[in-house]
């Protein structure tokens, strides 16, 4: 099927989203927010208004739907996106530190040693390729263009090294490679970080930062976070472990939308 829906100006989408039962109200910030979000994006938004016929949407809205419901739904969506980059940072910052300080014991480069990771983590996978080897070509790329002034002045002062202490590299990791590399540590190292934050299943914490990865490239995209569905879905605690998820992990719908 060919696409060929014609270009629409500012007054046909208004006048397009009118005869499908969208509600207008003031023609001057219904042009307003057309202009300065999109007709395309802000359809994300007044999608949920749109009526079900046969379990599919038409193009026809509810009754009662209106433009600026659409607008403040993407305002608050904007809001929430501030709010959980937020909340992410402070996250990520804590786990680069909590990586550091576990691994670090064991040495400078211990992150760099297959003996300080898990053994799974250094076998072929279905595709034939290792995982940790995957994963330090990856830390080797972040590394190398990292501009850095702590990285500039270490590669200057100590010439002889080639890579990053642990406790540095961490520092100029990207949000998927800290979570690959939990995903591949040792069950003992990832058990004490994810008791840190009340979580005694080893396999919650890599789970939820895939999923913090995945949300936060859709904030830092200013892509819609409100009512999307999860690609990655997180490990959810069994019910009765963690009190405050209770309520997610009885409800499917929950666990698949933000």
């Amino acid at each position: 099927m060919r696409y060929q829906k014609p270009f629409l100006s500012i007054e046909q989408q208004i006048v397009q989203l009118e005869q499908r039962g969208l509600e207008i109200g003031d023609r001057l910030l219904a042009t307003r927010a057309l202009e300065q979000i999109g007709y395309y994006r802000l359809s994300a938004y007044w999608y949920a208004f749109r009526e079900i016929r046969d379990n599919s949407r038409t193009d026809a809205f509810l009754a009662g739907a209106r433009l600026q419901d659409a607008v403040s739904l993407y305002i608050f969506d904007k809001k929430l996106r501030l709010l959980v980059l937020d909340a992410i940072e402070r996250i990520e910052i804590s786990l680069r530190t909590d990586i550091a300080l576990t691994v670090g014991v064991h040495g400078g480069w211990a992150h760099r040693d297959a003996r300080f990771v898990h053994p799974r983590f250094n076998k072929p996978n279905r595709r034939g390729q290792i995982p940790f080897q995957e994963w330090m070509s990856r830390l080797d790329k972040c590394e190398s263009r990292s501009r850095d002034e702590f990285v500039t002045h270490f590669r200057t002062k100590y010439t002889t090294e080639r890579f990053l202490p642990v406790w540095m590299s961490v520092e100029v990791w990207e949000l998927g490679l800290l979570s690959h590399f939990l995903g591949g540590m040792r069950h003992g190292d990832i058990t004490a970080i994810g008791q840190r934050y009340g979580l005694s299943d080893a396999k919650l914490l890599p789970s939820w930062t895939r999923t913090f990865t995945f949300v936060r490239n859709v904030c830092a995209h200013h892509g819609r976070l409100w009512n999307r569905a999860m690609v990655d879905q997180p490990a959810f605690p069994r019910a009765g472990a963690i009190a405050d998820f209770d309520h997610v992990v009885v409800s499917r719908p929950s666990q698949e939308r933000l």
